[in-house]
Parts: structure tokens; C-alpha cells; sequence
């Protein structure tokens, strides 16, 4: 799957709620419609008990007409979507590495587990 891939996203709709865990890595930055990205993600997950694992940075580059969010306003989105976040924390990753040329690129990443809200049942409320 890859972001902003109509045939990926409809094909998450057909697949529906069927994935234990979805990882993503260096993924939400190149989305140009975040919040549809984020449903995609959700359709493919179990709605009990699905997780979805995500690693990268915020780099959001211009070249895929995305503008840049913070982490705060990424995590607010996230949890919009019907995220749980279950753990979150703040990373320096190396994108790139050429030990032969000394020289390395690093990014600060921001890595999440989050799984589907729990959606209640109110046909059973009297």
C-alpha cells in the first residue's frame, strides 16, 4: 500500500478489518490527504484487536504536495481516525548510510502502536 494509492485504499475496503497488524515505515509524510490515508489504514485492521505499528519522520516533502504537520497535530489526526495510541515515542533513525564515505543522514522519527477504538455496541442499550 502505498499513500494516496486509490486502488490500494479501495482494495482496503474489500479486504476489510482482516489484518492482525499493519507496519508502516516512512509513510505518513508523502500522504497529500492524511485523514484518508488514515482510514485506509484502519479498514485493513481487525476492528478487536488489530495493531498498526508506524515509524518515520515528519519530513513531509513539497515534492508530493503534502505541507507540514507536527507531531501534535499528526497524533490529534491519528486519534480522529478512531486510533487508540498505545504507545509513542520519539526516535533518531539513520535514513542513509555510506561508511565507506563517512557520512551518514539521520532523522528524527516518531514511532507509534496504535489499534482501533473499540466501537460500542448500542443495538443491545434499552
Amino acid at each position: 500500500m502505498a499513500p494516496d494509492d486509490d486502488h490500494a485504499a479501495s482494495a482496503a475496503g474489500a479486504v476489510g478489518r482482516g489484518f492482525d497488524a499493519v507496519a508502516t515505515s516512512y509513510f505518513l509524510d508523502v500522504a497529500s490527504d492524511l485523514p484518508r490515508t488514515l482510514r485506509a489504514v484502519s479498514q485493513l485492521l481487525r476492528a478487536s484487536g488489530g495493531l498498526w505499528a508506524n515509524c518515520g519522520p515528519l519530513a513531509f516533502p513539497s515534492e508530493y504536495g503534502a505541507f507540514a504537520l507536527s507531531w501534535a497535530q499528526v497524533r490529534a489526526l491519528v486519534i480522529a481516525a478512531g486510533f487508540e495510541l498505545l504507545s509513542e515515542r520519539q526516535l533518531e533513525c539513520t535514513y542513509t548510510q555510506l561508511p565507506w564515505h563517512l557520512e551518514r543522514t539521520g532523522r528524527t522519527c516518531f514511532f507509534f502502536v496504535a489499534r482501533p477504538r473499540p466501537t460500542r455496541d448500542t443495538s443491545t442499550v434499552v
